[in-house]
C-alpha cells in the first residue's frame, strides 16, 4: 500500500485508483464510493457480480445495495437530501457526488464551490481524506480550466488553510501551491491589459442611456472606446429591418394587441396604403463629434453618411442571390443592405482601432464589439476577458452559429474577423450576395471564423437591444390614415381594431419619451454642445507648455466647427420641418434647471470670455487681454470653491 499512498500524497488519485483495482479491490471499492465516482464503482461491481458495498462511519458503518447506486445515478441533484431513500448514504458523498456531476455537466457555480471549501474545513475530520483530496483537486483543476480567475480570487484563504493545515507533509499540497502562486501571477500580469471597446451600428432615438451603458463598461475596465456610426441620430427609423413583422420590430411591447390582418408590412399596406406610406419613411437628425469626444473614454469617432455608402451598394443589388422574388421583395433586399452597413461601420471600427495603436506605439491586448442599441451589463469584468484563449471569440450563440450582437477576444482574433468587409470587398461583396443561399448572416460569420481558424465559445458578456426607447418621434398619420379609413373594405369591427391599436402605438412613444427624457441628461448634453463649453474645454485640456502654442489654432478649429454644425442644423430643420428632440426648446427638457448649473462651471465661463472677447477681433488691446482674464476667471472660480 506504500506505492498507493504515495500517490495519495502527491494528489494523483487517479493514478493510486488504478493501482487499487488490480491489487486492493476492496480498497478499490472504498475509495470509488468516498470519492462519489458511481459511475466506476457500478461498472465493477457489476464485472465482478457484487450486489453490496460495505463503508466506514464515525459511529458504525453501512452497507448500500447496488440498486441505489444506480437510482442515485438517474435522481435529480436538487431532490437528493429531500429522498429518504438516500439517507443511508452520508452527506459528505452525496455532497461530492453533486460537486462531480456539476464539474461533468459544466455548470458547477463558484458559490457552490466556495461553499464546499468552507464546510470541508470546518468539517475536515467527518471527511475522508482521499476523497477530500481528490474532490479538492477537481475543483482546483474545473476552475483552472475555464480560467475562472474569480474563484481563485474568494477561495485564496481557504485553499491556503487547506494546503498548510490540513494536508500536511504531502509533495501534492506543495505543487498545488505553486499552482496557485503561478495563477495570482497570471492574474496580476493580466491586470494591466488595455482594452479597446468598438462601438459601431446606428444610434436610435434615445440613445443616450445605451451609450451611457458603455461609458460605464469602459470606466469598469479602463478601456478605451471607439465609435463608428453613421452622422445622424434615427428618431424614427421606418420599416427597415431583416424582416416584415413591423410590430416585433418597433412596438414588441404591443405585439398582442396588434390586429393579424396587419401585423405585417404587406398586410398594413393592402389596408392602410397612406399610413403605410407616411411610417415608412425615416426620419433622422444631424449627430456630431462632440456628443461623444467630450468623454475621456473615447479615443476615436467617426461619422459615415449612411446614404452616400448605399449608393456603392447599388451595382451590387441585382448580382444578390435570393431563395425567392417574394423573399427579396418583403425584406432580403433591406436585409443585404444593412448587413453591409453593419459589417462596413465594424471594418472603419478596427482601422480607427489599428491607427490610435499606431500613433501612440503600442497594441491593444483585447477588443469588445458592441452595438449601439445594446446596453451592455455593469457586472461585466476583465477575469471574463482572461478565460478567452487567443484563437476564441466569445459570442451569443444563434442557432449554433455565430451572433454578432456582442463579441469578444484577444485583439489579433477580433482584428481578424473585423476585417470580413474588406475581405469581401476585394472579392466583389461575394460572400454577401450568395449569404441567403447558406444559411444567412449567422452561417456567413460561422463560416468566416472558420475560414481565420477561429473557435466559437458562449459570450459571458449579455447585452439585449433596447428596444423601448428607440423612436424618439413619430411620424403623425392622421391625415393618412382618415383617407384611408373612407377607402378601406375591413368592417367596423376590424377598422376600429386597428384605430384602438394606431392609437397605442401614439400613446406607448409619448410614454416611452416621457420616460426616457426623465432619466437621461438631454439639456445638459444641449449645454455641453454650445460653442463656450467646447471652447473652455479644449482651453483646460491643453492647457500645458505645448498646449498653449497649438490652442489659437485648435480654439479656430473648433469655431469653424461649431459653426458648420449649427449650419446643418438649420438646413435639415428647414428641410424636414421635424422637430425631433435636438430641436426641442431646451426649457422642455426635465433636467433644465440642473443644465443651468453647467453655466457656472470653469469651461463655460472661459469660453464665455472667449467669444466675447472675438466678437470684436478688431480690438487688439482685448485680444492681447485675453490670457489675462482666463487667468483672473480661473483663479477667482478656484478661490469661489
Amino acid at each position: 500500500m506504500k506505492e498507493i499512498y504515495k500517490f495519495i500524497n502527491d494528489f494523483d488519485i487517479q493514478t493510486a485508483l488504478d493501482l487499487c483495482q488490480n491489487k486492493y479491490p476492496q480498497v478499490f471499492c472504498s475509495m470509488l464510493f468516498e470519492c462519489a465516482l458511481f459511475e466506476r464503482l457500478l461498472c465493477f461491481l457489476e464485472s465482478q457480480n457484487i450486489t453490496f458495498i460495505d463503508f466506514n462511519e464515525s459511529g458504525g458503518g453501512g452497507r448500500i445495495h447496488v440498486s441505489l447506486i444506480k437510482e442515485l445515478l438517474f435522481a435529480k441533484l436538487e431532490t437528493l437530501d429531500k429522498n429518504p431513500k438516500f439517507t443511508a448514504i452520508p452527506k459528505r458523498i452525496l455532497k461530492i457526488h453533486t460537486i462531480n456531476t456539476k464539474i461533468r455537466e459544466k455548470n458547477l457555480s463558484i458559490d457552490e464551490a466556495v461553499a464546499f471549501l468552507n464546510s470541508a474545513f470546518l468539517d475536515f475530520n467527518n471527511f475522508n481524506r482521499t476523497s477530500l483530496i481528490y474532490t479538492f483537486t477537481e475543483i482546483f483543476n474545473y476552475f483552472e480550466e475555464l480560467r475562472e480567475w474569480t474563484y481563485f480570487r474568494r477561495s485564496r484563504n481557504r485553499i491556503l488553510q487547506l494546503l498548510h493545515s490540513k494536508f500536511t507533509n504531502c509533495a501534492g499540497a506543495q505543487k498545488y501551491f505553486h499552482r496557485l502562486i503561478q495563477i495570482y501571477n497570471n492574474y496580476y500580469n493580466n491586470d494591466k491589459i488595455k482594452v479597446a471597446i468598438c462601438l459601431r451600428g446606428a444610434f436610435r432615438g434615445y440613445y443616450q442611456h445605451c451609450f451611457k451603458g458603455v461609458l460605464d463598461l469602459a470606466q469598469s475596465l479602463e478601456a478605451d472606446i471607439f465609435v463608428s456610426t453613421w452622422n445622424k441620430t434615427f428618431c424614427y427609423h421606418g420599416f427597415a429591418g431583416a424582416a416584415g413583422n413591423f410590430v416585433h420590430r418597433n412596438y414588441p411591447s404591443l405585439i398582442n394587441d396588434c390586429p393579424d390582418f396587419i401585423n405585417h408590412k404587406t398586410k398594413l399596406f393592402a389596408h392602410f396604403p397612406n399610413v403605410f406610406k407616411v411610417l415608412d419613411n425615416e426620419i433622422s437628425e444631424p449627430l456630431f463629434p462632440n456628443e461623444f469626444v467630450r468623454f475621456q473614454n473615447v479615443k476615436g469617432v467617426n461619422l459615415n453618411d449612411d446614404k452616400k455608402f448605399e449608393k456603392t451598394l447599388h451595382k451590387h443589388m441585382q448580382q444578390v442571390l435570393y431563395p425567392s422574388k417574394h423573399a427579396k421583395e418583403t425584406h432580403l433586399e433591406t436585409y443585404f443592405r444593412n448587413t453591409n452597413k453593419e459589417y462596413f461601420l465594424l471594418a472603419q471600427g478596427r482601422k480607427m482601432i489599428l491607427e490610435h495603436e499606431n500613433k501612440f506605439q503600442f497594441k491593444y491586448d483585447y477588443i469588445i464589439n458592441l452595438r449601439a442599441d445594446q446596453e451592455p451589463p455593469r457586472n461585466f469584468t476583465r477575469c471574463e476577458l482572461f478565460k478567452i484563449r487567443k484563437n476564441e471569440i466569445a459570442s451569443k450563440l444563434f442557432d449554433g452559429g455565430f451572433s454578432s450582437l456582442e463579441f469578444y477576444g484577444h485583439r489579433n482574433a477580433m482584428l481578424s474577423f473585423m476585417d470580413l468587409y474588406n475581405f469581401d470587398k476585394k472579392q466583389n461583396l461575394k460572400f454577401f450576395k450568395t449569404m441567403f443561399l447558406t444559411g444567412g448572416i449567422h452561417d456567413l460569420l460561422t463560416n468566416w471564423c472558420i475560414l481565420n481558424q477561429l473557435i466559437i465559445v458562449p459570450s459571458r458578456l449579455q447585452c439585449p437591444i433596447d428596444s423601448k426607447y428607440h423612436v424618439s418621434y413619430l411620424p403623425n398619420f392622421q391625415d393618412a390614415l382618415d383617407k384611408d379609413i373612407k377607402t378601406t373594405k375591413l368592417d367596423s369591427i376590424q377598422l376600429q381594431s386597428c384605430i384602438d391599436f394606431f392609437n397605442k402605438i401614439r400613446d406607448l412613444v409619448q410614454k416611452n419619451s416621457k420616460e426616457a427624457l426623465n432619466k437621461g441628461s438631454y439639456a445638459k448634453n444641449r449645454v455641453y454642445n454650445y460653442l463656450n463649453y467646447k471652447l473652455g474645454a479644449a482651453i483646460i485640456r491643453n492647457y500645458n507648455v505645448s498646449g498653449i502654442i497649438k490652442l489659437p489654432f485648435i480654439l479656430s478649429k473648433i469655431a469653424i466647427q461649431h459653426k458648420k454644425e449649427q449650419l446643418r442644423l438649420k438646413r435639415h430643420l428647414e428641410k424636414t420641418g421635424f422637430r425631433t428632440p435636438k430641436f426641442q426648446a431646451i426649457q422642455s427638457y426635465p433636467d433644465y434647471k440642473e443644465a443651468q448649473k453647467l453655466k457656472s462651471h470653469l469651461a463655460y465661463k472661459l469660453g464665455l470670455c472667449v467669444t466675447k472677447t472675438f466678437k470684436n477681433p478688431y480690438n487688439i488691446p482685448l485680444v492681447f487681454m485675453l490670457p489675462f482674464k482666463l487667468l483672473k476667471i480661473k483663479k477667482d472660480h478656484i478661490s469661489k470653491k
